[in-house]
C-alpha cells in the first residue's frame, strides 16, 4: 500500500505480523497501519472468511423458558418498563402492578436507550451483522421494543428469533429508515467501511444515532500486548480502527461523533494474558474451556479494576462510538 483509503495519507505503511489466536491455527496474516488515521488493516483482504470464522453467532439459540410469560404480566413488564425509559403510562402501570412488582429496566438499559436517542417502543432498530442469535435486539425486544430487524449477510437464511425479524443480506439491501442503526462488533469486519457507514447514515432519521462498538487501536492494550492483544483476531478483523479514522469515516458519511463509550472486561485481560503465554481462545489449557485455568479470584479482581480504570481513562481496548447527521451536512450520501 502507499495509500490509505481512509484518511489519504501516503508514507510508510508498519508492516505487522499477526497469529490467528481465537481458534489456534497460529496462521500468520500480514497488516499493515496507517501513518496517518493509524487504522490497522488486513495487507490482503480474504476471499475465504467463512473458513475462519467460528459458528457461535450463527448456532440456533435456545428461547430461554423464563420468557413465555403470562401475557398479563408481559404488558405489565411493558408498562414498568415504558415508565422507568420514557415518563409515560404510569397509570396503566399502577393498574398492572399486581402482575409485575417492579421495571424490567436496569439503570444501564436507561442510559443506553438515551444515547440511542430512542423516545418510543415504536422507534425502529437495526442491528447489522446480527448473527443468528440477535442478543443485542432480543434484549430491547424484552424491554419493549416492537420494530426491531437484523440482518447479516452470513445467515443460512431469512427467519426470526424471540419475535426479532432477522433478514440474510447487507445494509445496502434494507429499505426504510431507522432511530438507531448498530454495529456491535461487527464494523470492524467489514472490507468497506466507508460504504458501510455512508448507507447506514442514508438509512438515518432526522436525530438518529449511529452506534458502532469496536476495538480501538493504540491503546494501552496495545501498548501492553502487541500482537498477543486478543481483540486484534487475525484474520477475521479486517479493520482494527482508531479514533481518528472512525471520525474520518464519519465525516465523508456526513455524521459527526458526539460520544464515546468505553467498554473494555476482565475478560480482555484474560484472553490477552493467556495468547502471550501462547494459549489460544478457544484450546482446552484456555480458562474459556476450563475455567479457572491459572487464574485466581485476586488476579480476577485485578484485572476487573485495571479494565475499569482504563474505560475510565479513555485508554482501553473497546469503546462505543455514538453518530449523528452533521448539522448542514445536507441529504444523506447515496448508499
Amino acid at each position: 500500500m502507499d495509500q490509505c483509503e481512509i484518511c489519504g495519507a501516503r508514507g510508510t505503511f508498519r508492516r505487522i505480523d499477526l497469529r490467528e489466536m481465537l481458534v489456534g491455527t497460529r496462521e500468520t496474516f500480514i497488516y499493515l497501519r496507517c501513518p496517518g488515521c493509524g487504522v490497522l488493516r488486513i495487507a490482503d483482504m480474504p476471499t475465504d472468511v467463512g473458513r475462519h470464522g467460528p459458528p457461535d453467532d450463527y448456532d440456533r439459540p435456545a428461547v430461554d423458558p423464563a420468557r413465555r410469560l403470562n401475557p398479563l404480566v408481559r404488558l405489565a413488564d411493558r408498562s414498568n418498563t415504558q415508565v422507568t425509559l420514557f415518563g409515560r403510562g404510569r397509570r396503566r402501570a399502577r393498574l398492572l402492578r399486581r402482575w409485575a412488582p417492579g421495571p424490567a429496566a436496569t439503570a444501564a438499559d436507561r442510559m443506553r436507550i438515551k444515547r440511542l436517542g430512542l423516545k418510543s417502543f415504536d422507534d425502529p432498530i437495526l442491528d447489522v451483522g446480527c448473527g443468528l442469535r440477535a442478543g443485542h435486539l432480543v434484549a430491547l425486544r424484552r424491554l419493549g421494543f416492537r420494530k426491531l430487524l437484523g440482518v447479516d449477510p452470513f445467515l443460512e437464511a431469512d427467519g426470526e428469533t424471540e419475535g426479532v425479524r432477522l433478514r440474510r443480506i447487507g445494509i445496502g439491501e434494507v429499505t426504510g429508515s431507522f432511530q438507531a442503526i448498530t454495529f456491535h462488533h461487527t464494523f470492524e469486519h467489514v472490507p468497506d467501511p466507508l460504504t458501510t457507514l455512508a448507507a447506514a447514515a442514508a438509512r438515518l432519521r432526522p436525530g438518529g444515532v449511529v452506534l458502532i462498538r469496536t476495538p480501538v487501536f493504540g491503546t494501552w492494550f496495545w501498548d501492553r500486548f502487541g500482537g498477543s492483544w486478543w481483540d486484534l483476531d487475525p484474520p477475521r478483523h479486517l479493520f482494527v480502527h482508531t479514533r481518528a479514522s472512525l471520525e474520518r469515516l464519519a465525516a465523508d458519511a456526513g455524521l459527526e461523533l458526539v460520544e464515546v463509550v468505553w467498554d473494555s472486561s476482565f475478560v480482555e485481560l484474560i484472553a490477552s494474558t493467556q495468547i502471550a503465554r501462547d494459549v489460544a481462545w478457544r484450546e482446552p489449557a484456555s480458562w474459556q474451556v476450563n475455567p479457572p485455568a491459572g487464574f485466581d479470584e485476586a488476579m480476577i479482581e485485578d484485572f476487573r479494576r485495571r479494565a475499569a480504570a482504563l474505560n475510565a481513562a479513555g485508554d482501553a481496548g473497546r469503546a462505543g462510538f455514538y453518530f449523528r447527521r452533521r448539522a448542514g451536512a445536507g441529504p444523506a450520501p447515496a448508499a
